[in-house]
């Protein structure tokens, strides 16, 4: 969620165009996060075990992070862990978790005081589009929608009633390809959506950055290659490229380099915009390949991470994903580690130009 005001940024530009409709009603509705009373201090303290964790992950990465709850990026890498904890021991996997869902808590002081300076500003009537704009990607999610459940459905692992006391499976994308054509899952959909080309472009894309047409997010960084939360940007191109049509008006869109909008590329607005245009999966029985997926760390209403469906095999739903990147990564493991998870149906999408 960093990507909001790290990316975009949050202060007044006198050349913006000022949005005469600044107390519509997206103002009249401002909600605020629930906030802990913990510390940084106090968080650092209580999840020692599982920093240390994190510090070991990232010098085998040797990346340049120390690790400071203060610092976006750092808190994107342990919530970027919080979603592969397939590499992770099962002792590992819930101190992560853990420390993933403290993080997200914290980041609710910082989220509530960017929704209030935009308030401050709109009140004061110098409310910019682009500060309207950052102010419905930060919101929390108002109605939270159908959380799917692992033992309705198919079941994602174990048996029905027991997926609480099994441990989830270990991925194995070569063991797990799953022959989709005979499952019927590349049918054409009625609105145009190709599930499989959508999936391919994930299995193409799933390890590497096509920084050549979606240049923004390397740009904004000073041209890194991958060093930015890039979930929601990644899976925002594979629906592209399975035919879903980019929206202005509502807006999900990449036109160009200068500036996607804010549903391109943060999962809280993603997900607000699937909500007004997709079905949401009531079970994971609906959920077929091309299908995106949604999780929400500690259930505070943000949306934390974006992923797409990649392969579906004896029950089992695998999805593949960016910030650590994975290729049919288990969607169990959210389930395990106590996530709300959200699936969206592409191919009910409203797939007509705005």
């Amino acid at each position: 969620m960093d990507v909001v005001w790290k990316l975009f940024g949050d202060g007044f530009q006198e050349n913006e165009e000022i949005d005469p409709s600044y107390n519509d009603p997206v103002l009249n509705h401002i909600s605020y996060y629930e906030e802990w009373s913990e510390s940084r201090e106090e968080i650092e303290e209580k999840m020692n075990g599982a920093l240390g964790i994190m510090e070991q992950r990232v010098g085998e990465r040797k990346l340049d992070i120390k690790l400071d709850l203060e610092d976006p990026s750092d808190r994107d890498e342990i919530k970027g862990l919080a979603m592969d904890l397939a590499s992770l021991s099962p002792g590992e996997r819930e101190k992560v978790a853990q420390l993933a869902k403290a993080v997200d808590r914290y980041e609710n002081q910082l989220k509530n005081r960017e929704i209030k300076k935009i308030e401050k500003k709109a009140k004061k009537g110098r409310l910019t589009k682009e500060d309207r704009a950052k102010l419905q990607a930060l919101l929390p999610v108002q109605n939270k929608g159908i959380k799917l459940d692992p033992a309705i459905g198919k079941p994602v692992y174990g048996n029905e009633g027991q997926v609480e006391n099994r441990q989830p499976p270990v991925a194995d994308a070569d063991q797990n390809r799953d022959d989709a054509d005979e499952q019927g899952a590349f049918l054409e959909e009625t609105n145009g959506y190709n599930r499989e080309k959508a999936r391919d472009y994930a299995y193409q894309w799933w390890n590497k950055r096509n920084n050549d047409e979606y240049g923004y997010y390397s740009q904004v960084n000073g041209g890194c290659y991958d060093c930015w939360y890039d979930c929601t940007n990644f899976v925002s191109q594979a629906m592209k490229a399975g035919g879903l049509v980019e929206w202005k008006d509502d807006p999900w869109w990449y036109y160009s380099d200068d500036k996607p909008s804010y549903a391109w590329g943060v999962s809280n607005s993603l997900y607000k915009h699937l909500e007004e245009r997709a079905q949401p999966a009531r079970s994971l029985s609906e959920l077929n390949i091309g299908d995106v997926v949604n999780a929400d760390l500690d259930g505070d209403g943000d949306i934390d991470h974006s992923a797409i469906i990649t392969n579906i095999r004896y029950g089992q739903i695998f999805v593949t994903q960016h910030s650590v990147d994975r290729r049919d990564f288990p969607l169990s493991y959210w389930f395990f580690a106590g996530y709300d998870v959200y699936g969206w149906k592409l191919g009910t999408a409203d797939n007509q130009p705005r």
